[in-house]
């Protein structure tokens, strides 16, 4: 990674792993050298990852679409930061807005394509061949999510994974045993083929030499779980100083990441 690029791996704790950051960067800048180009993101959360695009590419143009309006709030500040990103939608990613450009040279699946099932998948996959030549998707494979467990963190583990599991489950209820990357089979029937294709395993390890704080960003991340658990605020606390617990022993979980390169046919 290049000095132009290290000041903004900070925001690392919002987009979550640099190393997909990183093979996105290099996937642009392959593609179009010049810098010029448009891009979506579906699922864009916060706009995180938008506002690092943003910086890096002046001369690109940018947009985000999210389902979830917790993130609405901090739309306006983004777009007002970076007069490139043209606007930030709620939207279904199931229907083309017609505030959206109607062409887009990439568009960056965040995450969303997880939480469509195998029809909607074919339907999403085929609403944006109309729309796009490159489909980049960053999945997460809930399935592939663990931890290393030794005596001393045991029985902090087992109350943590015991809670992770019934909020994948939750999720399965809720989105579909379809919940994962996107499956090679349903690119197959699409008007896309798999031009790239990496497996990132995003590793959560107490090192006071990586410059990153791992109780901050763990503690993000147990927050997301814990918040979407139907639990008192008195047992959220309880599960919370466990998980505080199990990472102070020098713990390490993980989760696979797959990034994905999607070209037309």
């Amino acid at each position: 990674m290049s000095n132009e690029y290290d000041e903004d791996f900070g925001t690392m704790l919002d987009i979550r792993g640099s190393r997909q950051l990183e093979l996105l960067r290099i996937f642009i800048e392959t593609n179009f050298p010049e810098r010029n180009f448009t891009l979506i993101d579906h699922g864009c959360g916060t706009g995180a990852l938008l506002s690092v695009l943003a910086r890096w590419y002046p001369k690109a143009c940018f947009y985000g679409v999210d389902f979830c309006d917790r993130y609405a709030a901090k739309w306006d500040a983004v777009k007002r930061q970076h007069k490139n990103i043209k606007g930030i939608f709620l939207e279904n990613f199931l229907s083309w807005g017609s505030s959206l450009p109607n062409h887009a040279d990439i568009i960056f699946s965040n995450a969303a394509t997880m939480y469509l099932d195998s029809k909607e998948t074919l339907k999403y996959l085929d609403l944006i061949s109309h729309h796009t030549d490159y489909l980049v998707a960053r999945d997460i494979d809930f399935s592939e999510a663990g931890f290393i467990l030794n005596e001393t963190n045991a029985h902090y583990a087992d109350i943590v994974i015991a809670n992770c599991k019934a909020f994948f489950k939750m999720l399965e209820e809720k989105y579909g045993e379809d919940v994962g990357p996107m499956k090679q089979a349903l690119v197959e029937q699409s008007a896309f083929k798999v031009i790239q294709y990496d497996l990132d395993r995003e590793v959560y390890v107490k090192d006071p030499d990586s410059g990153v704080d791992m109780e901050t960003l763990m503690n993000t991340e147990w927050y997301a779980v814990a918040s979407s658990l139907p639990l008192s605020d008195d047992e959220k606390n309880k599960l919370s100083k466990a998980f505080k617990l199990y990472i102070a022993h020098e713990s390490v979980a993980w989760r696979n990441w797959y990034f994905q390169v999607l070209s037309r046919k």
